[in-house]
């Protein structure tokens, strides 16, 4: 009887990435099971009896009936709570490469991992409509093309950027249901800088205001069709008074090392902000003055003399006055001949440069602004004309102030209160020196007025990136994300037209499916595997007869090959494939059969 006979095999095992393209419409894509939803942040306790904020009662839903603050807050967790911490971001893979910026609302396609499989291919995802033409950049920004193709536009990368705050966390801050309008309490708050440093803006004493299309130069504006409107900006009140926590005020902490480190204010840079002011400063005077009473004994207290002061500060790279890196600053109605016109200074003590802008911007009105130094001079720059430039007066000097972090609306300024806490004696008979501990930190010429769109580049900018920078408001081509592994597509631009493309458009995608890849060689020597089974081949083509025909028995015999199966340990077969072309059983020479079949 025949008996089975193991063959020599070598198994080799690869994998392999397949790549399935699909395209789909907002019509068809129900088919799929791609959903959309609309996220909306929203605050409050999900109770019937807090209607002065939000509820259940007055919470919207989107049209597939998910809460739309469900939908931001899961898309908020996935997003980012640290963009410098994958563990808090839970998606590391192009974390620090992309740019990702929330606002108050967004809305998301989801795309189910039966059509996407592993992944979405990088750089495969686009998404069309008659309003724009998304596509990703292959570390899971999504960007239109047509706003890159806006005539005059430059956009910049994450690495230009020392430093980027937006101020698009007004969400944070809002008292009512957003729904119905927009209100946003005072207080503070820790915002997201969009850029490769380690740097944490955090605000004291702020609110947010809305932007929207009335606070534009007109309906067709640029900054309404392309993202400004929707999103929020940061103001402050501008007053301070003795007593601690008063002031209003954005400290970027950890920048101290700019200055220090990084000689940073020694080379290029640039600083473009968009600065809103009113009619007049809240306060024309700081805690500038000698301390009142000047001799007091153990256990009395004084207070730092209030001075008039004919300027205020909108941001700053210094605490005192031994060297100015660089400080924007609007004179105030003290200086009545050139009160609401901005000041760029820079250099040391008493022989600071200044350039200062030919037209005042307390009108009310939202104005574009950019200081910088260039190859050797000094920059202001308004509404896109260069006001003045001059000769760096420190070009080569080191210039920086050790103490303090960049601060904008305020400059800080020692303390405000000290203690008289006990006497010293410096030599034998000499007087007695009081010590003294100080309190109550002091900042300086507070800034009434509103900011947005911070932004420090590590370079000087040319005339057309400032021209684009106050003709379009935006910086960036990025509308919003894609997480190529969870299939979610985000759009956080403010305009709303990108959340109502989701009703029409045509979206195409590679899908990414993992094949592990086994190959068995099946080497079959000479003369083995030399009979048959087939019934043709016995007595009385009889299958189950035992006795070969005679010419089966004969040397000459050689059968064809037609079949082979894969067994394993047990004799169970596992694989058989059927050969398309019968192959002669080897006769004086072995054969070697490659056996693949994917998983």
């Amino acid at each position: 009887m025949f008996t089975y006979k193991s063959v020599k095999t070598k198994v080799l095992k690869k994998i392999h990435t397949a790549h399935k393209s699909w395209t789909v419409t907002d019509s068809t894509a129900g088919t799929y099971g791609i959903v959309s939803y609309s996220g909306y942040y929203s605050d409050g306790d999900w109770d019937i009896s807090d209607p002065s904020c939000t509820n259940i009662a007055l919470e919207t839903t989107s049209s597939n009936g998910y809460y739309k603050r469900e939908i931001f807050d899961s898309i908020h967790h996935l997003y980012y709570t640290d963009p410098e911490n994958a563990y808090k971001s839970y998606d590391s893979e192009y974390l620090l490469q992309q740019t990702r910026n929330l606002n108050s609302n967004l809305m998301v396609l989801s795309i189910p991992s039966k059509i996407f499989g592993n992944r979405i291919k990088e750089n495969s995802f686009t998404m069309s409509s008659d309003y724009a033409n998304i596509y990703d950049d292959s570390i899971g920004n999504l960007r239109d093309s047509n706003i890159a193709d806006l005539s005059g536009f430059k956009k910049f990368n994450k690495s230009d950027y020392i430093i980027k705050c937006d101020f698009n966390d007004g969400f944070k801050f809002q008292t009512t249901n957003p729904n119905s309008g927009h209100s946003y309490k005072t207080g503070n708050g820790r915002f997201v800088d969009i850029s490769d440093g380690p740097f944490t803006p955090v605000g004291k004493n702020v609110t947010f205001g809305i932007f929207t299309a009335s606070m534009a130069s007109g309906s067709d504006d640029p900054a309404i069709d392309y993202g400004a409107s929707g999103s929020t900006f940061i103001t402050f009140h501008g007053s301070q008074s003795i007593e601690t926590g008063s002031n209003s005020f954005v400290q970027i902490e950890n920048s101290v090392v700019l200055g220090t480190n990084e000689k940073r204010w020694d080379e290029d840079f640039s600083l473009s902000l968009w600065v809103y002011a009113p009619s007049a400063q809240a306060v024309t005077g700081s805690f500038t003055g000698g301390w009142v009473p000047l001799n007091t004994t153990i256990g009395e207290h004084s207070n730092r003399q209030h001075e008039d002061n004919t300027y205020n500060v909108i941001t700053t790279s210094r605490m005192f006055d031994e060297k100015v890196p660089w400080e924007l600053q609007i004179y105030n109605a003290s200086e009545t001949n050139e009160e609401g016109k901005i000041r760029f200074i820079r250099g040391n003590a008493g022989i600071e440069t200044s350039i200062t802008s030919t037209a005042a911007i307390n009108d009310e009105i939202w104005h574009h602004v950019v200081i910088q130094v260039a190859t050797g001079s000094m920059q202001l720059w308004l509404d896109g004309n260069i006001q003045g430039e001059k000769v760096d007066p420190v070009v080569s000097e080191s210039m920086f102030d050790a103490s303090t972090d960049l601060f904008i609306g305020v400059r800080p300024w020692g303390f405000k209160t000290r203690e008289h806490t006990s006497n010293t004696v410096a030599l034998p008979g000499s007087n007695t020196l009081p010590i003294f501990t100080e309190t109550g930190r002091n900042y300086i010429h507070p800034f009434k007025g509103s900011v947005n769109n911070y932004r420090l580049y590590n370079k000087a900018l040319t005339t057309a990136e400032i021209t684009s920078l106050n003709l379009y408001v935006r910086d960036s081509d990025i509308v919003g994300n894609l997480f190529y592994n969870h299939g979610f597509a985000v759009l956080t631009d403010q305009s709303g037209s990108y959340r109502n493309m989701v009703e029409d458009y045509t979206m195409n995608f590679k899908a990414t499916t993992e094949h592990k890849i086994h190959n068995y060689k099946c080497v079959v020597e000479d003369e083995e595997f030399n009979v048959t089974f087939n019934p043709s081949a016995r007595e009385y083509e009889d299958k189950d007869s035992n006795k070969l025909k005679g010419f089966v028995t004969s040397s000459d015999f050689t059968p064809y090959i037609t079949t082979i199966g894969l067994y394993n340990d047990q004799h169970e077969l596992l694989a058989i494939s059927k050969l398309a072309n019968p192959v002669q059983s080897p006769k004086d020479l072995d054969i070697v059969f490659n056996v693949q079949f994917d998983t």
